[in-house]
C-alpha cells in the first residue's frame, strides 16, 4: 500500500467507527448512510491500487480528510480487522431491526384476523393489545 491509500484507509477507520457510535446510539439509518461514504473511500483505495491519479467524487466527507495514516502492516491489518468487526456489527442490527419488524406485522396480522372474525361472526368481544 501507498501513502495515498494509507490515508483512504484511516479516512475508512474513522467512518466504521462513526458508525459504530451510530449504532451504540441506536441510529440504524445514520450508520446506514455512511456505508455510502465508506463505498467512496473503497473505490478510492481501489483506484490508488491500480496505480490510477484520479480520485472518486467523496460524498459529505471529502476523501483522504482524515489526514491520518495507518502506514505498517500491523495496523493496517488491525484497522481492517475492526472495520470488519464494524461491519458485523451492522449487519446484526439490521438482522434485528428486521426481526423486529417481522413481529409488529405478526401482531398486526394477529389483529386484523381477530377483528374480521369478529365482525363476521357478529359477536363483540373484548380484546387486550399491549405493545
Amino acid at each position: 500500500m501507498n501513502r495515498g491509500t494509507d490515508t483512504l484507509l484511516a479516512d475508512l477507520l474513522e467512518l466504521a467507527r462513526a458508525q459504530r457510535a451510530a449504532l451504540g446510539e441506536g441510529k440504524l439509518e445514520e450508520a446506514m448512510e455512511l456505508a455510502e461514504e465508506r463505498r467512496v473511500i473503497v473505490e478510492g483505495i481501489s483506484i490508488f491500487e491500480r496505480g490510477s491519479p484520479v480520485r472518486p467524487a467523496a460524498g459529505k466527507m471529502a476523501v483522504g480528510s482524515a489526514g491520518g495514516r495507518v502506514c505498517s502492516r500491523e495496523n493496517r491489518r488491525k484497522a481492517i480487522g475492526e472495520i470488519l468487526s464494524v461491519d458485523r456489527d451492522i449487519s446484526e442490527a439490521i438482522r434485528a431491526a428486521m426481526s423486529d419488524t417481522a413481529a409488529k406485522l405478526d401482531g398486526i396480522d394477529k389483529l386484523k384476523r381477530y377483528f374480521r372474525n369478529t365482525a363476521a361472526r357478529g359477536t363483540a368481544g373484548k380484546i387486550s393489545v399491549t405493545a
